[in-house]
């Protein structure tokens, strides 16, 4: 009998019971990603560097609310259309479009969390509505480097290299 405490063995009995094959193996299931803070981390210094670009080495400062929208849609590829839709549409707004923002990246508190341990650890500092560098910014330079020499995170900095050609502006965050 499949012990309560182990949901992805349960789901599996019961597959079994009726008929069907689990295609997961229990022992081998992992933890999502999208909970875990390296992960988070590596995200963050991707947006940092692809989407501000040269800015990035000389004074790094990206809108905390752009940075949260970025690497939700870095993960969530297929939000890239309907993003570009509505970002276009900002100026204009209408119900259409409206419904293309993304909204769920206002409830991802595991990027918010990621945040609150970078500036705790000087990493990254806040100035008012923005973030910027802390006194260990290189540290998240180095993370980025490696990314890149690694060939790692290679769809995330596909997608934050097609919105770093997004302009933001109050406008457009207005409402986040």
């Amino acid at each position: 009998m499949p012990s309560e405490t182990d949901p992805v063995r349960e789901l599996a009995a019961v597959l079994r019971e009726a008929g069907a094959s689990a295609r997961a193996r229990p022992e081998r299931i992992v933890r999502s990603t999208l909970y875990d803070l390296d992960y988070h981390v590596a995200l963050i210094a991707c947006v940092f560097f692809i989407t501000a670009g040269d800015e990035a080495a000389q004074s790094p400062r990206m809108v905390a609310h752009w940075l949260k929208i970025l690497q939700f849609i870095a993960v969530r590829p297929s939000l890239l259309p309907g993003f570009h839709i509505w970002a276009g549409t900002r100026r204009h707004q209408d119900l259409d479009t409206w419904q293309r923002m993304p909204r769920g990246y206002l409830g991802d508190s595991t990027h918010d969390r990621t945040v609150e341990l970078l500036v705790a650890g000087g990493v990254l500092a806040r100035e008012g509505d923005a973030l910027v560098a802390g006194s260990r910014f290189a540290d998240l330079r180095r993370i980025y480097d490696d990314l890149v020499a690694g060939n790692l995170l290679r769809s995330e900095r596909v997608t934050l290299l097609d919105l770093s050609h997004t302009r933001v502006n109050k406008t457009l965050l207005q409402g986040t």
